[in-house]
């Protein structure tokens, strides 16, 4: 019997298939300057503006779909997606594995966990 709500069973879904990245992991790799590592906040256009992730790429939720493959085209690279807590970057990232993208984590704790922990920004 599925325990999760029917609203809530797409999250499940996507909690066990998804692998979260700490905030320390990806300084790690911004540090290292991985080539083939990009950023992508699916958070409003208005939360963009407010303050980002330094060097990330701004794809909408509502867009990403639609523009995730001429954005980022290398679908074997790794993807790290964040929204504002983490909830909506799971599903953003269960959106991309669909889309064919191999190699794609969500931030724990999204852009909240981000300020939270001292993470730099950029406006």
């Amino acid at each position: 019997m599925n325990t999760y709500p029917r609203s809530q069973a797409p999250l499940g879904v996507a909690t066990r298939r998804i692998h979260e990245i700490s905030i320390d992991e990806v300084h790690e790799r911004q540090d290292r300057g991985e080539p083939r590592f990009e950023i992508v906040d699916v958070r409003d256009d208005e939360a963009w503006r407010a303050g980002h992730i330094p060097g990330a790429r701004h794809l909408a939720q509502g867009a990403l779909e639609l523009e995730i493959a001429s954005a980022i085209p290398d679908t074997v690279g790794e993807v790290v997606v964040y929204g504002d807590h983490g909830l909506q970057s799971l599903l953003a990232a269960a959106t991309l594995l669909q889309k064919g993208y191999s190699n794609v984590s969500s931030l724990a704790g999204g852009w909240r966990q981000w300020i939270s922990g001292g993470g730099q920004i950029e406006k």
